[in-house]
């Protein structure tokens, strides 16, 4: 499936899902919250591993983040996304 046929649900402040399957472009019109996953490394000291966003992201280029997070799709658990986000950015 190609990033821009993906499809994502609203949730409330409850994480009861209000909207389901909107396109990204029709996320956030109205401060919507949808669901995301993120994945925080550390190592033994304590240490945590961040990384730096692409210059070319259209929100926050260049801004430092989780190294792998990302939105859960319309109908998904977070746990399986969670474990796909890790094998797509942390091999």
């Amino acid at each position: 499936m190609d990033y821009r046929d993906e499809l994502f649900d609203v949730v409330d402040k409850d994480d009861n899902v209000i909207k389901i399957g909107l396109q990204k472009d029709e996320l956030h019109v109205n401060d919507d919250i949808t669901r995301i996953v993120t994945i925080y490394v550390t190592d033994g000291n304590g240490s945590v591993y961040i990384a730096q966003r692409s210059p070319h992201k259209e929100i926050d280029p260049l801004k430092f983040e989780a190294p792998a997070h990302g939105r859960v799709n319309s109908g998904e658990d977070m746990i399986p996304r969670l474990i796909v986000r890790r094998s797509k950015n942390l091999v």
